[in-house]
Order: C-alpha cells, then structure tokens, then sequence
C-alpha cells in the first residue's frame, strides 16, 4: 500500500502511525524520540509541538515529510530490516 502525502495538508503523529508514511515507526514513543531528535538537530520535520510530558502532540506539514523522507527515508528503512533479522 502506497500512501501519498499531501505537501499542503498538517499531519497528526497519530494519523503519521497509522498510515504508515514512516514504516519504521510503529510505537508512538519511536515517533516522538525521533520528532524530539529532529527538533535539536536538523529540525527538517518543522514540528509543531503543543503540550507537556505525556500530553505531547505534534502537527507536521506534508512538505516536511516528504523533505525528511527524501533525505532519510532509504537509511532508516534499511537499518529497520536488519534489527528485524535478529
């Protein structure tokens, strides 16, 4: 399945999981470690974060999905399939 991401439209990490637009992220703890990371390094994602603790949300634009994907999309995916043959 092939989903297609909307540059114009904002992105919940919920709808993010379960579309699958990072295959590599299947827990909300994953996606929020790797949205925390993103926002001290490159901060390619342009997250938007509302809340504190557990109660964290994030709205991530589809333009900066796709950007993220392009850069890192084929590294991640590759290092998911060997952590998968242990």
């Amino acid at each position: 399945m092939t989903t297609t991401i909307d540059p114009k439209r904002e992105y919940t990490a919920t709808e993010i999981l379960d579309q699958k637009l990072f295959p590599w992220a299947r827990h909300p703890q994953t996606l929020a470690r790797m949205i925390s990371k993103d926002l001290t390094g490159e901060n390619l994602l342009e997250a938007q974060v509302f809340g504190e603790g557990k109660r964290k949300r994030y709205l991530i634009k589809g333009r900066s999905i796709s950007k993220f994907l392009k850069k890192y999309g084929t590294y991640l995916m590759m290092s998911s399939r060997k952590s998968k043959q242990w």
